[in-house]
């Protein structure tokens, strides 16, 4: 990660090799690539974008999830079978007041599996949010979000719509 004075550059790659003496047919890697720019635009605005593009072969859940995540992440598939994904996204958070910020982001993601018989999928989704501090350590969250995804080579699409209320 590199900071300027009102940007900041951070690029993450995770990325793992496994090989089993006795069962060599569960060898394999996992690679992720993401990179991401932030800009304070003034003292209330601030921009923010990041792509991450990735491969895995073994799925496995790290952390909470949200909506999105379970959606356009391989990592969180239930076929072990090589996947491919691409995610870009965008956003601003806007402090209209000391307590008070809003924000929204929106995403567009690709899934491609190794395999044939399994499908892959495309789909964006946007979000909007408001935050409002109480005290220091304690605020009310209020977020609405839309994801859609549609299947290539399959049949069918998702729509999912939510709204979150956090004390």
């Amino acid at each position: 990660r590199h900071r300027w004075r009102h940007t900041t550059l951070g690029l993450d790659y995770t990325g793992d090799f496994r090989h089993y003496s006795s069962h060599s047919s569960y060898d394999g890697s996992d690679h992720m690539l993401k990179l991401a720019l932030t800009n304070q635009v003034s003292r209330r605005l601030e921009l923010f974008t990041n792509i991450s593009a990735g491969t895995f072969s073994r799925y496995y859940v790290n952390g909470p999830a949200t909506s999105v995540d379970l959606i356009s992440a391989p990592g969180y598939g239930v076929f072990d079978n090589r996947a491919s994904f691409l995610e870009v996204g965008a956003g601003a958070s806007y402090r209209a007041t000391s307590r008070l910020t809003f924000s929204g982001t929106g995403t567009g993601f690709a899934v491609r599996r190794q395999s044939r018989a399994l499908v892959g999928l495309n789909g964006y989704s946007g979000q909007g949010s408001a935050a409002y501090a109480l005290t220091k350590r304690r605020s009310v969250d209020l977020s609405s979000a839309y994801s859609h995804c549609d299947y290539p080579l399959g049949f069918g699409d998702t729509n999912l719509k939510t709204a979150t209320l956090v004390l």
